[in-house]
């Protein structure tokens, strides 16, 4: 027949797991504002280089093929 796990030794799990756990929700966390940052970033980028490039005209006529 299998022991049963000491009280001691069943509050050392449940504090590995929630470490584990808060670890997990921290690392979360952090990604999560890393890919917004990022994200926010990239829009703004690519915002401000459209503002900032020279409007011209696109060349019109016949196409000439060689």
């Amino acid at each position: 027949m299998a022991k049963l796990a000491s009280p001691a030794h069943g509050f050392r799990d449940t504090v590995f797991l929630l470490t584990v756990g808060l670890i997990s929700l921290v690392c979360g966390v952090v990604s999560f504002y890393v890919w917004q940052t990022q994200r926010d970033f990239a829009a703004n980028a690519t915002a401000s280089a459209e503002d900032d490039a020279p409007r011209a005209p696109l060349p019109a006529g016949p196409r000439k093929y060689q």
